[in-house]
């Protein structure tokens, strides 16, 4: 084992582990290691790892979970704003540029254009000043824009 029992208790009947002396927010379950087969104690809402350099090496072995909609966990459309986010930087990699021409920023996001954040084709890659006039543009409408919205250069 990896842990040591000795600094850990059973309470309750649902089988969460807390250390002793810690308060009940510390809940933990006694499971098996998904990488190798150890039992550990993990939070109750996460995989189980007994260590990140056994979460390192199954990954390394080219044991990665699923991307996509190939992924037990993949909500579709129903995703959370940061993942449909992070999704189109996935798929089309980092914005390296500004679509209104602008050279003299060194960062660099992903706006979307029409609202339709499910879709990685409907984004437009923008320094930081043009997103956010891009943005209180649409914000003060409140009409979704056209992806040909002018604006001028930084």
């Amino acid at each position: 084992m990896k842990f040591d029992v000795s600094l850990y208790e059973q309470r309750g009947g649902r089988g969460y582990w807390y250390r002793i002396g810690k308060p009940c927010r510390s809940a933990l379950r006694l499971a098996e290691c998904m990488g190798c087969g150890e039992p550990c104690l993990h939070e109750k809402h996460s995989r189980p790892w007994c260590t990140r350099s056994c979460l390192h090496r199954h990954e390394l072995l080219g044991h990665t979970f699923e991307p996509g909609a190939a992924n037990p966990a993949w909500k579709g459309d129903d995703a959370g704003y940061f993942s449909l986010h992070k999704r189109v930087y996935t798929e089309r990699g980092k914005a390296d540029g500004c679509v209104f021409g602008c050279s003299d920023s060194d960062r660099y996001e992903w706006a979307n254009l029409t609202g339709h954040h499910e879709d990685v084709n409907d984004y437009a890659a923008m320094c930081v000043r043009c997103h956010r006039r891009f943005d209180s543009a649409v914000r003060a409408t409140e009409i979704i824009p056209e992806p040909e919205i002018e604006l001028e250069a930084c």
